[in-house]
C-alpha cells in the first residue's frame, strides 16, 4: 500500500491521502502493478521505469528524466546466514520523493520519512536513504567477519570438516553479492555527487561514497582472510597426511623385519641352532634388538 506524506511549513511531516501541489513523499515497501500504475498516473512518472523495480536482478543505476532522478539501489537482507538484496527505487524531484520496493524488508528510513531536525528536502531524504542502505550492508558484513573468526577458532582446535569448507563457500558467495551491490552503489553515488549543486549535500554524499569504499576494502580483507585460512589448513592437512604416512611406513617396517627371521625358522629344512634350547629366546631377543636399533636410527634421521 502506498503511503503519502506532506511537509508543513514548520517542517513537521504528516500523512496525506492524495499527492498535493506542495512537497509530496510516497513510500511503498510492497509495490504491486496496480499501485505502480496509480503512482505513474498521479505523480506523472514513466511507468516503464517504476516497473523496473519488479526485476529482482536490477542493478544500481541512475536515470534523469525531465529533471526527476530515478535512483536504483539494492537493499540487503540477511536470511539464514546468506546476504540477499532486492532493488529499491528512490525517485527525487523538485517537490517529490518516493521510496519504492516490490519485496523484502526495508530499514526504517525507507519505510517512512524521518525528520532529522534539518530542513527536509527530496535530496536530503535521498542521501539519508542511501546512507541507511550502506549501513545495513555494514551490519551484515560485520556478521560475516564474525562468522569467519568463529570458524577459524573452531578449526584451530578441531580438524577441518567438509562443513567448514562449505561454510567458506557460503561466506565467499555473501561477500561477492555484497561487493557487486556496493560497487554499483558507489558508482551511483559518484554520479549523484556530479549532479548535486548543494555543497552540504555534496559533502554528505561524499561521506556515503567513502563509507562504501571502506566496506569494499573490508570485503577484500575478509576474502583475503578466507583464502589465507584455506591455504593454511590445506598445508596443515598435507603435513598431517605426510606424518601419518611416515608412521604407517615405520610401523610396516617394524612388523616386516621380525617376519624375515620368523619365516626363515618356519621352513622345513635344517637351520643353524634349530635344536638348541636357547634358539627361540635368541631369535626373539635379536629381533627386539634389531627393532630398537631401527627405531634409534629413524629417530636420529628425524623420520618422525
Amino acid at each position: 500500500m502506498v503511503m503519502f506524506y506532506g511537509i508543513a511549513r514548520d517542517g513537521t511531516i504528516h500523512n496525506i491521502e492524495e499527492p498535493m501541489g506542495s512537497m509530496t513523499l510516497a513510500y511503498d515497501t510492497n509495490l504491486d502493478r496496480a499501485n505502480a500504475e496509480m503512482l505513474a498516473d498521479k505523480l506523472n512518472l514513466p511507468l516503464h521505469i517504476i516497473t523496473d523495480v519488479f526485476d529482482a536482478n536490477e542493478l544500481p543505476r541512475i536515470e534523469v528524466r525531465d529533471g526527476v532522478r530515478y535512483v536504483f539501489l539494492r537493499h540487503p537482507e540477511y536470511v539464514r546466514g546468506k546476504i540477499r538484496s532486492q532493488p529499491v527505487l528512490l525517485v527525487v524531484g523538485k517537490k517529490l520523493f518516493a521510496s519504492l520496493m516490490a519485496r523484502g524488508t526495508l530499514v526504517d528510513e525507507l519505510k517512512e520519512p524521518k525528520a532529522s531536525g534539518e530542513r527536509v528536502s527530496p535530496e536530503s531524504l535521498l542521501v539519508q536513504s542511501a546512507m541507511a542502505i550502506v549501513k545495513q550492508y555494514e551490519n551484515y558484513i560485520d556478521k560475516v567477519g564474525s562468522h569467519i573468526g568463529h570458524i577459524e577458532q573452531r578449526m584451530r582446535s578441531h580438524e577441518a570438516t567438509n562443513d567448514d569448507f562449505f561454510d567458506f563457500v557460503t561466506i565467499e558467495s555473501n561477500l561477492n553479492r555484497a561487493k557487486m551491490s556496493l560497487t554499483g552503489i558507489s558508482a551511483v553515488v559518484e554520479r549523484l555527487i556530479e549532479l548535486e549543486t548543494d555543497a552540504n549535500l555534496r559533502d554528505t554524499l561524499d561521506d556515503v561514497r567513502l563509507f562504501t569504499q571502506q566496506l569494499l576494502v573490508e570485503i577484500a580483507s575478509h576474502a583475503q582472510a578466507i583464502a589465507s585460512i584455506q591455504n593454511t589448513f590445506s598445508t596443515v592437512s598435507n603435513n598431517t597426511l605426510n606424518q601419518r604416512m611416515k608412521w604407517l611406513t615405520f610401523l610396516t617396517l617394524l612388523v616386516a623385519l621380525p617376519n624375515v627371521f620368523y619365516g626363515m625358522y618356519g621352513m622345513n629344512i635344517k637351520l643353524p641352532f634349530m635344536h638348541e634350547e636357547w634358539a627361540y629366546l635368541a631369535i626373539v631377543g635379536f629381533t627386539a634388538l634389531l627393532l630398537l636399533v631401527v627405531s634409534i636410527v629413524a629417530k636420529r634421521l628425524k623420520f618422525f
